[in-house]
């Protein structure tokens, strides 16, 4: 996947797979990196942000109004047209049905 001058939602971005997604579509030149996890990965959620100059925000993706927080500063920080896309949720960590499609640990980018 070409992630150069996209933008990237990676949810579980605070530690295993989904932290190191999210640095690796920094390292490729991506335009800019939300970070997003559970509020209990607050701190680590931020030193990924930090160290990739990307965007956290938490978020339970299992929760519609925690999905909205995440696209309203995603858009605020990069604009409104980076949400143009289908993606998948991951929920290895629950057992709940999938909210409406938003984001995955593996991420996804617009341009």
């Amino acid at each position: 996947m070409q992630v150069k001058g996209k933008v990237c939602v990676v949810t579980g971005a605070a530690g295993g797979i989904g932290e190191a997604v999210a640095r690796a579509y920094a390292q490729a030149g991506a335009r800019g990196v939300v970070v997003a996890d559970l509020k209990t990965s607050r701190d680590r959620l931020a030193n990924v942000a930090g160290d990739i100059d990307g965007l956290a925000v938490t978020a339970d993706v299992g929760l519609e109004d925690d999905i909205k927080a995440l696209i309203a500063a995603a858009e605020a920080k990069y604009g409104r047209s980076i949400f143009s896309f289908p993606m998948q949720v991951s929920h290895a960590r629950d057992r709940r049905p999938p909210p409406t499609p938003i984001g995955t640990s593996a991420g996804a980018c617009t341009s």
